[in-house]
């Protein structure tokens, strides 16, 4: 009753979904003639949300935490709980893309589940904070998660993760600023600008932000500042994810047997058996696309184990821990955990940058450049940021206005010419 125990159909599985770990999204147990539903790991079977029994044992569980005085929940994978009844077999493209999604992504009945659960708890527990991980979401499924009855406050949406991959993560695609740049502009004016966006350009799940969206050989240190500018001066509220203050990257590894993510295993295994593709591009898309980058031991230290630990830990460190670290970016006032501190007190203490609105600069004759304005009735911000190894120049800032920088990655910025990976926060006078 609390899962999704089904007869399969003539020694086949129930219906023809995937998992997101790439194999069958069923399992038959050993002695059993029903097989159960797991989206993920087979360790996860799926809960039964049509089930008030269910909806009631996960506001018991809230409550708990509730209690202990939490702020608030980020719901994980909650936009796939609203399966559509019957679970038809989904659509197939002949490919590794996910087979079933359209039957139970950000379906009506996630809604509906989420309205029951926030009236079990919004009584008791008011102010409170719930951000759901919506993964296939549109900005009309956004707004409809957190703009109307109580279901979520913000969403944590897919769409910026997939700008460098076509179809699945597993299909890499080179990196397009320009790509990057309709997706962000797309989710800042979504919904005339009624939209709150939970920003965010890493997590657990995914690399890490800089060897995806930056630069992490010799201009490491500005692009991961041109990073933290963009995700801190967005509209929304930022989310940063440890590691990424001190511009930490992917890891170093070689082996498959230095992965431990079972996602990653299993679409070796499907990749190299089931395809026959070559071990070396495999291993090449694993490494830069596997969720284990960002799962790498916490550096803090030039120590042993990077000073996170004396035991054996349960990824190997990567071994540039020795240069990037905590206690050596506390120490330097030009590191990129300085950069991220005096990002922060200036959001904190400008309304343009925490609630102003937000309007792109079009600047058509430089590809690699974002610009855009950040602005209220009192107060106007201009963001610019160079996406590249290359000056440029002939950028034409707002007209009829004067230039204060408030904060550059850069030594003392002109407001008509970038330097590589340059990224400038300006006050407009």
């Amino acid at each position: 009753k609390f899962y999704y125990w089904r007869q399969g159909k003539a020694l086949e599985p129930p219906n023809n979904w995937t998992s997101f770990f790439s194999e069958p999204a069923w399992t038959r147990p050993a002695g059993s003639d029903e097989y159960y539903l797991h989206l993920f790991a087979r360790q996860q079977p799926d809960l039964n949300w049509s089930e008030p029994e269910v909806r009631q044992a996960v506001a018991d569980i809230m409550t708990f935490w509730l209690e202990q005085g939490v702020d608030g929940f980020r719901l994980d994978v909650i936009g796939l709980i609203g399966k559509e009844k019957g679970l038809p077999d989904g659509r197939t493209s002949g490919s590794l893309d996910m087979v079933g999604p359209e039957h139970y992504a950000n379906r009506p009945a996630a809604h509906a589940y989420l309205r029951d659960i926030r009236a079990r708890l919004d009584g008791a527990y008011s102010q409170r904070v719930y951000i759901g991980e919506t993964t296939y979401a549109t900005t009309e499924d956004a707004f409809c998660y957190t703009c109307g009855e109580p279901e979520l406050d913000m969403i944590l949406h897919s769409e910026w993760m997939e700008v460098d991959s076509e179809g699945d993560k597993w299909n890499p695609i080179p990196f397009s600023v320009q790509r990057l740049k309709q997706a962000v502009v797309k989710w800042q004016t979504a919904c005339d600008g009624q939209l709150w966006n939970c920003v965010f350009l890493g997590n657990h799940d995914k690399p890490r932000m800089l060897s995806r969206f930056g630069c992490d050989g010799a201009n490491r240190q500005k692009s991961a500042k041109l990073l933290a500018l963009l995700l801190l001066s967005l509209r929304g509220t930022p989310i940063i994810y440890q590691g990424d203050e001190l511009g930490m990257t992917n890891a170093d590894y070689t082996h498959i047997e230095q992965f431990d993510d079972v996602e990653t295993h299993n679409f070796w295994r499907q990749a190299i058996e089931e395809l026959q593709r070559d071990p070396n591009e495999v291993m090449k898309t694993i490494r830069h696309m596997s969720r284990d980058n960002a799962r790498t031991p916490m550096q803090w230290a030039d120590a042993p184990n990077a000073g996170f630990t004396s035991g054996k830990p349960w990824l190997g460190v990567n071994s540039n821990y020795h240069t990037i670290n905590a206690a050596a970016a506390m120490r330097d006032p030009q590191s990129v955990y300085t950069f991220y501190t005096q990002l922060l007190s200036l959001r904190r203490h400008n309304e343009a940058l925490r609630k102003g609105a937000f309007r792109e600069l079009t600047i058509s004759e430089c590809p690699n450049v974002f610009s855009y304005l950040r602005f209220t009735a009192r107060q106007t911000l201009w963001v610019v940021l160079n996406w590249g190894d290359q000056p440029v120049e002939g950028i034409h800032p707002p007209q009829g206005h004067g230039f204060r920088p408030l904060l550059s990655n850069e030594g003392m910025p002109i407001p008509s010419a970038l330097e590589p990976w340059e990224a400038t926060l300006w006050a407009v006078e």
